[in-house]
């Protein structure tokens, strides 16, 4: 059963005492910002982006976001300078050097089951104002009410993908198609490497926050790590070591690591 961090913390900022550099992974949605009916609408909670830029512009932090949206609807939201970033699940990203890395180039992967599914959505679903498709290139975010019986889609889209190459991933009032090759947790190793070499470090804690499913590739790799996770409305079965039970808690938690830096 996890902890939660409330009645943790002084183990956790203990930890995170012992060491120079800490490697901080934040996920956006749901995380940083409440969730919103429109995502164009999820705006960060205010002081997030100056807590970011602070914490980052110290030795002791390296920040990076890693997120399910593409990288310039990220960006909309915050867009600072020298932290890095992934987007789509970590196959577009941006070190903090403005380098860009691409994961998801030169795979091979066909289009044609994608673009079936394409047509499947618009067929049966976004003929309906509820329902909405964002189109990441090679990930597919079908955005839909609350009450809809996602076994019966996911069961349909089975019968169009190549089990091998996609896997359908529900979410928080979401269904996502998306490479098997790739996900945030393989979008953390290569950061922290690139993070390492950069910055000439071999000793590190990485922290990592993150809300939803798609956050547990990542709670699953951290060894040595501090996992935690986000509840909002959702309660799951997680691998993260520590819970929080939203947004508002994570912006605590950063106050407190700034704080931290002054004791």
């Amino acid at each position: 059963m996890n902890k939660k961090l409330s009645i943790s913390k002084n183990k956790v900022f203990e930890e995170i005492s012992t060491y120079n550099s800490i490697l901080l992974f934040l996920d956006y949605d749901g995380t940083l910002a409440p969730f919103a009916d429109n995502p164009a609408e999820a705006y960060p909670l205010p002081g997030v982006i100056e807590l970011i830029k602070h914490l980052n512009d110290t030795e002791k932090y390296s920040i990076s976001l890693i997120t399910g949206r593409r990288l310039k609807d990220l960006r909309k939201f915050i867009n600072l300078k020298d932290i890095y970033y992934a987007g789509t699940h970590g196959l577009e990203i941006i070190t903090a050097d403005g380098n860009e890395l691409s994961p998801g180039k030169d795979r091979g992967l066909k289009n044609t089951d994608l673009n079936n599914i394409r047509d499947f959505f618009k067929k049966e679903y976004l003929i309906d104002p509820d329902y909405s498709l964002e189109d990441k290139g090679l990930v597919l975010t079908l955005h839909h009410p609350t009450t809809i019986n996602k076994d019966k889609i996911i069961k349909h889209l089975e019968t169009i993908i190549r089990k091998r190459e996609y896997e359908i991933l529900p979410g928080r009032k979401i269904i996502e198609i998306r490479p098997r090759f790739w996900n945030k947790g393989d979008a953390v190793k290569l950061l922290i490497q690139e993070i390492k070499e950069k910055n000439k470090i071999d000793s590190y804690l990485p922290i990592y926050i993150g809300d939803d499913s798609t956050d547990e590739d990542v709670f699953k790799i951290l060894n040595n790590g501090i996992g935690i996770y986000v509840e909002n409305e959702n309660k799951i079965n997680t691998s993260a070591d520590y819970t929080v039970k939203n947004p508002t808690e994570v912006l605590t938690f950063l106050q407190e690591l700034k704080a931290l830096l002054l004791k």
